[in-house]
Protein backbone atom coordinates (compact mmCIF):
# COMPACT_ATOMS: atom_id res chain seq x y z
CA UNK A 1 0.00 0.00 0.00
CA UNK A 2 1.21 3.78 -1.08
CA UNK A 3 1.86 6.64 1.62
CA UNK A 4 -0.05 9.71 0.62
CA UNK A 5 2.10 12.48 -0.80
CA UNK A 6 2.71 15.67 1.07
CA UNK A 7 1.20 17.43 -1.49
CA UNK A 8 -1.75 15.04 -1.49
CA UNK A 9 -2.33 15.78 2.35
CA UNK A 10 -2.29 19.15 1.69
CA UNK A 11 -4.68 19.54 -0.81
CA UNK A 12 -6.96 16.36 0.64
CA UNK A 13 -7.20 19.11 3.74
CA UNK A 14 -7.53 22.03 1.86
CA UNK A 15 -10.57 19.88 0.22
CA UNK A 16 -11.75 19.05 3.42
CA UNK A 17 -11.74 22.41 4.96
CA UNK A 18 -13.50 23.90 1.73
CA UNK A 19 -16.06 21.33 2.30
CA UNK A 20 -16.57 22.44 5.57
CA UNK A 21 -17.01 25.78 5.01
CA UNK A 22 -18.95 25.64 2.09
CA UNK A 23 -21.76 23.12 4.45
CA UNK A 24 -21.86 25.75 7.39
CA UNK A 25 -22.36 28.65 4.45
CA UNK A 26 -25.37 26.74 3.49
CA UNK A 27 -26.33 26.06 6.86
CA UNK A 28 -26.19 30.20 7.33
CA UNK A 29 -28.38 30.91 3.96
CA UNK A 30 -31.01 28.34 5.18
CA UNK A 31 -31.53 29.54 8.47
CA UNK A 32 -31.38 33.00 6.75
CA UNK A 33 -34.57 32.14 4.85
CA UNK A 34 -36.06 30.83 7.58
CA UNK A 35 -35.94 33.59 9.77
CA UNK A 36 -37.15 35.76 7.32
CA UNK A 37 -39.70 33.71 6.35
CA UNK A 38 -41.00 33.84 10.03
CA UNK A 39 -40.30 37.99 10.14
CA UNK A 40 -43.38 38.01 7.30
CA UNK A 41 -45.22 35.09 8.92
CA UNK A 42 -45.16 37.23 11.91
CA UNK A 43 -45.85 40.36 10.03
CA UNK A 44 -49.49 38.92 8.22
CA UNK A 45 -50.32 38.00 11.43
CA UNK A 46 -49.68 41.10 13.44
CA UNK A 47 -50.94 43.17 10.32
CA UNK A 48 -54.61 40.66 10.45
CA UNK A 49 -55.11 40.93 14.28
CA UNK A 50 -54.90 44.55 13.76
CA UNK A 51 -57.66 44.35 11.06
CA UNK A 52 -59.89 41.96 13.03
CA UNK A 53 -59.83 44.42 16.19
CA UNK A 54 -60.15 47.40 13.74
CA UNK A 55 -63.31 45.58 12.24
CA UNK A 56 -64.64 44.84 15.79
CA UNK A 57 -63.87 48.31 17.06
CA UNK A 58 -65.95 49.85 13.73
CA UNK A 59 -68.63 46.94 14.45
CA UNK A 60 -68.81 48.35 18.50
CA UNK A 61 -69.29 51.91 16.80
CA UNK A 62 -71.47 51.25 14.16
CA UNK A 63 -73.70 49.76 17.19
CA UNK A 64 -73.29 52.22 19.62
CA UNK A 65 -74.38 54.46 16.80
CA UNK A 66 -77.19 52.56 16.06
CA UNK A 67 -78.53 52.83 19.64
CA UNK A 68 -77.80 56.36 19.68
CA UNK A 69 -79.76 57.50 17.06
CA UNK A 70 -82.87 54.89 18.50
CA UNK A 71 -82.68 56.73 21.86
CA UNK A 72 -83.06 60.78 20.23
CA UNK A 73 -85.54 58.71 17.92
CA UNK A 74 -87.66 57.60 21.02
CA UNK A 75 -86.82 61.32 22.85
CA UNK A 76 -88.04 62.94 19.83
CA UNK A 77 -90.87 60.65 19.99
CA UNK A 78 -91.92 61.29 23.51
CA UNK A 79 -91.70 65.21 23.11
CA UNK A 80 -93.74 65.27 20.35
CA UNK A 81 -96.62 63.00 22.50
CA UNK A 82 -96.13 65.05 25.44
CA UNK A 83 -96.58 68.51 23.13
CA UNK A 84 -99.60 67.20 21.72
CA UNK A 85 -101.42 65.91 24.69
CA UNK A 86 -100.76 69.11 26.36
CA UNK A 87 -102.27 71.02 23.10
CA UNK A 88 -105.25 68.15 22.86
CA UNK A 89 -105.97 68.61 26.64
CA UNK A 90 -105.69 72.03 27.42
CA UNK A 91 -108.05 74.77 26.18
CA UNK A 92 -105.06 77.01 27.08
CA UNK A 93 -102.92 79.47 25.16
CA UNK A 94 -100.39 82.16 25.30
CA UNK A 95 -96.97 82.44 27.66
CA UNK A 96 -97.32 80.03 29.75
CA UNK A 97 -98.65 77.07 27.17
CA UNK A 98 -95.65 78.15 24.83
CA UNK A 99 -93.30 77.65 27.81
CA UNK A 100 -94.59 74.43 28.56
CA UNK A 101 -94.26 73.19 25.09
CA UNK A 102 -90.75 74.95 24.76
CA UNK A 103 -89.57 73.23 28.16
CA UNK A 104 -90.23 69.57 26.15
CA UNK A 105 -88.03 71.12 23.42
CA UNK A 106 -85.36 71.95 25.70
CA UNK A 107 -85.98 68.66 27.63
CA UNK A 108 -85.36 66.52 24.11
CA UNK A 109 -82.28 68.87 23.05
CA UNK A 110 -80.41 68.63 26.05
CA UNK A 111 -81.40 64.71 25.59
CA UNK A 112 -80.03 64.55 22.68
CA UNK A 113 -76.98 66.46 23.75
CA UNK A 114 -75.86 64.34 26.16
CA UNK A 115 -76.22 61.04 23.81
CA UNK A 116 -74.14 63.14 20.76
CA UNK A 117 -71.53 63.90 23.56
CA UNK A 118 -71.28 60.09 24.61
CA UNK A 119 -71.04 58.88 21.22
CA UNK A 120 -68.82 61.28 20.52
CA UNK A 121 -66.64 60.36 23.35
CA UNK A 122 -67.16 56.53 22.12
CA UNK A 123 -65.63 57.43 18.47
CA UNK A 124 -63.00 59.27 20.35
CA UNK A 125 -62.24 56.19 22.36
CA UNK A 126 -62.23 54.25 19.51
CA UNK A 127 -59.53 56.05 17.45
CA UNK A 128 -57.82 55.66 20.36
CA UNK A 129 -57.48 51.73 20.70
CA UNK A 130 -57.20 51.61 16.77
CA UNK A 131 -53.83 53.11 17.44
CA UNK A 132 -53.26 51.28 20.31
CA UNK A 133 -53.70 48.18 18.00
CA UNK A 134 -51.35 49.37 15.17
CA UNK A 135 -48.78 50.28 17.92
CA UNK A 136 -49.40 46.48 19.08
CA UNK A 137 -48.98 45.31 14.97
CA UNK A 138 -45.77 47.05 15.09
CA UNK A 139 -44.08 45.90 17.95
CA UNK A 140 -44.63 42.45 17.10
CA UNK A 141 -43.10 42.60 13.41
CA UNK A 142 -40.20 44.94 15.52
CA UNK A 143 -39.76 42.18 17.84
CA UNK A 144 -39.61 39.68 14.76
CA UNK A 145 -37.17 41.12 13.13
CA UNK A 146 -34.85 41.65 16.63
CA UNK A 147 -31.39 42.45 15.13
CA UNK A 148 -32.70 41.47 11.73
CA UNK A 149 -31.63 38.52 9.31
CA UNK A 150 -28.07 37.55 9.46
CA UNK A 151 -26.42 36.57 6.20
CA UNK A 152 -23.55 34.25 5.60
CA UNK A 153 -20.70 34.96 6.54
CA UNK A 154 -18.39 34.55 3.32
CA UNK A 155 -15.55 36.32 4.08
CA UNK A 156 -15.32 34.45 7.49
CA UNK A 157 -15.48 31.22 5.15
CA UNK A 158 -13.31 32.24 2.90
CA UNK A 159 -10.78 33.18 5.76
CA UNK A 160 -11.00 29.67 7.80
CA UNK A 161 -10.40 27.78 4.27
CA UNK A 162 -7.03 30.03 3.68
CA UNK A 163 -6.34 29.87 7.78
CA UNK A 164 -6.64 25.95 7.58
CA UNK A 165 -4.21 25.89 4.49
CA UNK A 166 -1.89 27.79 6.34
CA UNK A 167 -1.90 24.98 9.21
CA UNK A 168 -1.53 22.30 7.03
CA UNK A 169 1.26 23.65 5.28
CA UNK A 170 3.14 24.26 8.36
CA UNK A 171 2.15 20.90 9.61
CA UNK A 172 3.39 19.06 6.87
CA UNK A 173 6.05 21.27 5.68
CA UNK A 174 10.01 22.15 7.55
CA UNK A 175 12.19 24.39 7.84
CA UNK A 176 15.42 24.77 5.51
CA UNK A 177 18.21 27.44 5.34
CA UNK A 178 19.77 28.37 2.36
CA UNK A 179 23.40 29.12 1.74
CA UNK A 180 22.67 33.07 2.28
CA UNK A 181 21.47 32.43 5.43
CA UNK A 182 17.63 32.67 4.62
CA UNK A 183 15.44 29.89 6.18
CA UNK A 184 12.15 29.17 4.16
CA UNK A 185 9.84 25.89 4.21
CA UNK A 186 9.45 22.63 1.97
CA UNK A 187 7.18 19.60 1.78
CA UNK A 188 8.70 16.84 4.02
CA UNK A 189 9.00 14.06 1.66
Amino acid sequence: MCEPSTTTLLVASLALSAASMAAGVVGQQKQAKAQERYIKDSAVAANGAARENYAQINQNLAQKEAVASQKIQEEQKRRLQAQGTAIATSDASGQSFDMLLDDYSRQEAGYRSTVERQLKWDQEQAEIDKEGYEAQAQNRITSAIGSGVKQPDYLGAGLQVLSSGVDAYGSLSEPKTDASGKTYRVLKD
